[in-house]
């Protein structure tokens, strides 16, 4: 029967749309080269048509069509369609070849959920569409599904996948998915040949539509285990980080300690004329004293350390730092705890104040105790609307995946606390409130 060249566009475009459509999905965490949504859509067009082009010429000088041939050409049209993903990827995007394949894998496993839950709602209702009778309403039909299957896909598991992790899936679970996702392409060509009775086909297009959630789901909550793993892993190496840095300032802070009471002793032998003023005594005085009239004592020693530091930043930023705190209140918290959560709140404050005018550089520190709960309060002046993600601030650093640590640190402190953390952004001025039990040891 001779068909028209739509009727081509239908039979193999489309199904390659559906393809790039998922794959494009997996692609979110992929670092982008320029303009690489429009490159990624002109090679699915490209590709596209020649496709469609190369399989009208086919079947026009070749009216009669064998067996083999039947099944062969599109198996040759679905490895094309994957070939052609591989470039298009490698044109669009800053992706290794691995990862690529991984993405195409995924892509497929994902396509197939689509059209076999589509096939499963048509056995059901006990609708038969013929594609040769309906091919066009069949195939726009089935892309619209599919197209709205997969922006639920991409929201409920795509969006925050981090690709590259697959290398950490067993290589025997690797090769099994990528079998697979080869099957699941073949069981899609034979399908219409192997199928007649209801029952079958309900039962085959469940059978394949299971295996292909199941690799979904399993893949991608291994792939978010490991990028969670890895999230607490440079978690904990930044908190040591912190904490290392606060103690080593401790140490600065204790040697100060003695030069402050050396020239103290100093300055009273002077006082006295037994001692004539060395050359520079002035210029060493007045930065020691200085550093020393900077340091604070809020009844905790590490508490004391951190917030001294962050002080310092503040002088160095011409920030106005407001300190009423009773730092005893918090003696409960570790060393590491108490520095990852003072040094990232202060950081962010000092960094979201010190791109403001000087006059509005203010930063106020309220550790009390209310209601047998010990409150801390953290305000400052901020520039500009601050997005939230639920409840959590997020970051407006451009590289997400290395940024935004420091809110979800305080987060996991307090909690780990048994406490209650709350970001909030009114008019101009953005507070960390922490609530902790009253009367906890560590």
């Amino acid at each position: 029967m001779e068909r028209s060249l739509i009727y081509y566009v239908f039979l193999n475009g489309l199904p390659m749309a559906e393809l790039y459509f998922n794959v494009f999905m997996f692609t979110g965490k992929l670092e982008r080269k320029r303009h690489a949504a429009l490159r990624f859509f002109s090679m699915l067009i490209l590709f596209s048509l020649a496709l469609v082009a190369f399989v009208h010429v086919y079947y026009t000088r070749i009216p009669s069509v064998s067996s083999t041939t039947h099944f062969l050409l599109p198996l040759f049209c679905y490895f094309t369609m994957q070939i052609s993903c591989v470039l298009t990827m490698r044109v669009s995007f800053y992706v290794p070849i691995g990862s690529t394949l991984f993405i195409i894998i995924m892509g497929i496993s994902a396509m197939t959920l689509e059209k076999y839950l589509f096939y499963l709602i048509l056995d059901c209702m006990g609708i038969t569409m013929h594609e040769d009778a309906v091919f066009i309403q069949y195939y726009v039909l089935r892309f619209l599904f599919d197209l709205l299957l997969a922006l639920a896909l991409y929201f409920l598991l795509a969006r925050n996948v981090q690709i590259h992790d697959y290398k950490k899936l067993h290589p025997s679970l690797f090769a099994v998915i990528a079998f697979l996702s080869q099957l699941f392409i073949i069981c899609t060509i034979i399908r219409v040949d192997l199928l007649g009775m209801r029952l079958i086909n309900i039962v085959f297009d469940l059978l394949i539509f299971s295996v292909a959630t199941l690799i979904l789901i399993v893949v991608v909550g291994i792939l978010q285990n490991n990028q969670l793993a890895g999230e607490i892993n440079m978690m904990k190496n930044i908190w040591h980080q912190q904490a290392q840095q606060t103690l080593a300032f401790q140490q600065s802070i204790d040697i100060i300690n003695m030069k402050y009471h050396d020239l103290k002793y100093r300055m009273n032998a002077l006082n006295d004329g037994s001692h004539s003023l060395e050359h520079g005594m002035d210029e060493e005085t007045a930065e020691v004293l200085n550093v020393y009239d900077s340091m604070l004592s809020v009844g905790n020693k590490t508490l004391d350390t951190v917030l001294t530091q962050q002080r310092l930043k503040c002088e160095h930023e011409h920030i106005r730092f407001s300190c009423i705190a009773d730092g005893s209140l918090l003696s409960f918290l570790s060393v590491t705890d108490t520095c990852v959560l003072f040094g990232n709140a202060l950081d962010n404050a000092i960094e979201a104040v010190s791109k403001l005018p000087e006059e509005k550089r203010l930063i106020s520190l309220q550790i009390t105790n209310i209601k047998n709960m010990v409150s801390v309060r953290i305000e400052n002046a901020c520039q500009g609307f601050v997005s939230f993600q639920g409840k959590m601030p997020l970051t407006s650093k451009k590289n997400t995946d290395y940024h935004g640590f420091g809110t979800r640190s305080m987060q996991v402190i307090t909690e780990k606390y048994h406490g209650d953390i709350c970001f909030e952004y009114h008019d101009g001025v953005f507070t960390v409130s922490i609530l902790f039990p009253n009367g906890q040891t560590r």
